[in-house]
């Protein structure tokens, strides 16, 4: 008999809560301040476009295509080297102006935030064999 009865009232129990709740009586607010922290990231796309010889000498060019996505205020630098670099190899950002590659790393690139800005570099071989030699390594990261 105690089952039925008590049934009977939690089920009116939460009717009747229902009812305030519908009818606008019962009111629940909570204001909590919400914040949310991005992390910053930086990071880039290699995409080798091919080469070229070139026809006043014996040296061949490679164009790459990077692409850098950072989402930070604070400045970031592509670096590049060669591990395995058997000839002398060259880079360029504009194609003119070249520096010799090393197996130490070469900052290349710097920016600030980007949402992926496409950059052209370029490599220059005394030899179109030493392409197949040749092993890049980049690394993209923040300046504290």
């Amino acid at each position: 008999m105690f089952g039925i009865a008590r049934t009977v009232m939690v089920g009116m129990l939460i009717s009747s809560i229902a009812l305030l709740m519908a009818s606008g009586t019962v009111r629940s607010e909570a204001r909590n301040p919400v914040s949310v922290q991005i992390s910053s990231i930086c990071r880039y796309h290699i995409e080798r476009m091919g080469l070229v010889p070139r026809i006043d000498s014996k040296d061949t060019v490679e164009t790459v295509n990077v692409s850098i996505l950072s989402n930070s205020d604070r400045p970031w630098q592509l670096m590049v080297s060669c591990k395995n670099n058997p000839l002398r190899i060259e880079w360029s950002a504009n194609g003119i102006i070249w520096q010799e590659l090393s197996s130490q790393p070469v900052i290349v690139l710097t920016g600030y935030r980007s949402f992926w800005n496409n950059y052209r570099l370029f490599y220059r071989y005394q030899d179109v064999a030493s392409v197949r030699y040749a092993r890049f390594q980049y690394q993209v990261l923040f300046i504290d």
